[in-house]
């Protein structure tokens, strides 16, 4: 964070309550000066940030924008290193590229990078993943990566029934999962998950994107949103905090009890549990049912007599069982 948005931080605590202050109560509070606290007001207002203004009581905050900022997501994390150290910013290519790029080389697990808007968003098999400014979650997360490969898998499935849980939580639609990485309410995706393992890098990272407050004509053919689903906006930040402190969760769990919990977990809000699935595994289609969720993450297929899991490849067909 830099100095100036330090100071804009400094000022807006001190604006909470909604009650009226004056610059030089400010300045006294903070140790700034009268014009540097008058400078943040004014930077915060730009940003959109609505301010009641009284000759004699000073101003007070009447509405905040919603925007990705430390002070709409920091004070609702309840994690321990997931999230302590985040960067936010207006515009990037991709949240994952900008993570793995040099100026983060030494950053600590648990480091996060969110955005407002990405460019050149991507998804599995390099799709682009394309949404307008302040209406969507797109940001990244370094984790450890121990397992490499089949870690990410994993991981994968964690991150998707955390950010369930959190949009539940939150007053929002079930969702239910999509292996191998997205979220969806009925056949319309509402988020999108890509975790990378770098080898030459030794890193694990973590994307997601997800659709939160976009009308129906911001939305790409078959995508929801949480708004167009339910009605209603939601706030990002403190809806980031929650996914975050879902996944540090949940993770820590997979840590101490092993993958079954996670398993059971993403199974029982499984789309494709129970249906008939055609899935490509690059060049060669395989029919089957889906049977569950396999041990490492992968989707189990039942062809015949015979269930194997995969765990690579994608569902390019949906379907009920005869009879259905």
């Amino acid at each position: 964070m830099s100095e100036r948005e330090r100071e804009d931080e400094a000022v807006l605590a001190r604006f909470e309550g909604g009650e009226h202050r004056t610059v030089e109560e400010v300045a006294r509070e903070t140790g700034l000066s009268p014009e540097g606290v008058a400078g943040a007001v004014r930077r915060l207002e730009e940003a959109g940030y609505v301010w009641e203004r009284h000759p004699v009581r000073g101003v007070a905050l009447r509405e905040r924008p919603d925007r990705l900022v430390h002070s709409e997501v920091v004070p609702h994390l309840a994690t321990r290193a997931l999230g302590r150290t985040i960067r936010f910013f207006r515009s990037v290519e991709s949240t994952n590229d900008r993570l793995l790029s040099p100026p983060f080389a030494g950053a600590p697990p648990g480091t996060v990078v969110a955005a407002e808007e990405q460019t050149r968003g991507r998804g599995r098999l390099d799709r682009r993943w394309e949404s307008p400014p302040f209406r969507s979650l797109l940001f990244s997360a370094l984790l450890e990566a121990e397992g490499g490969a089949a870690a990410a898998a994993r991981l994968t499935l964690v991150s998707g029934v955390a950010a369930a849980e959190a949009v539940r939580d939150a007053g929002g639609p079930d969702l239910l999962i999509r292996w191998p990485n997205d979220l969806v309410a009925g056949d319309r995706k509402v988020c999108g998950i890509l975790c990378e393992y770098r080898p030459d890098a030794g890193r694990l990272v973590l994307g997601v994107g997800m659709n939160v407050n976009q009308s129906e004509d911001e939305l790409p053919p078959g995508g929801a949103s949480l708004f167009t689903l339910s009605g209603r906006s939601f706030r990002r930040g403190p809806l980031l905090a929650a996914i975050l402190n879902r996944i540090e969760e949940w993770s820590r769990r997979a840590a101490a009890e092993g993958f079954e919990k996670v398993r059971a977990a993403a199974e029982g809000r499984s789309a494709l549990v129970g249906r008939a699935v055609t899935l490509d595994l690059g060049g060669r289609r395989i029919d089957g049912i889906a049977a569950g969720i396999g041990p490492e993450g992968g989707l189990l297929v039942r062809t015949g007599e015979a269930t194997r899991e995969y765990r690579s490849g994608e569902v390019v067909r949906v379907r009920p069982l005869a009879g259905e």
